[in-house]
């Protein structure tokens, strides 16, 4: 049995987990004043829509 210890973990974390939970929060502010009675961005995928657009 392979027990990780805990400094492996948390080079783990750092490693792998760590820089990509910044990028999760980049696309948090959207343009909620913009919203319309046809459009609301809540709830969409940011990046997906300008991809298409």
């Amino acid at each position: 049995m392979n027990i990780v210890s805990r400094d492996e973990i948390l080079e783990i974390y750092n490693k792998f987990v760590l820089p990509y939970k910044k990028e999760l929060n980049r696309y948090s502010n959207l343009p909620l004043h913009l919203n319309n009675k046809k459009w609301k961005w809540e709830g969409k995928d940011f990046p997906r829509i300008w991809a298409l657009l």
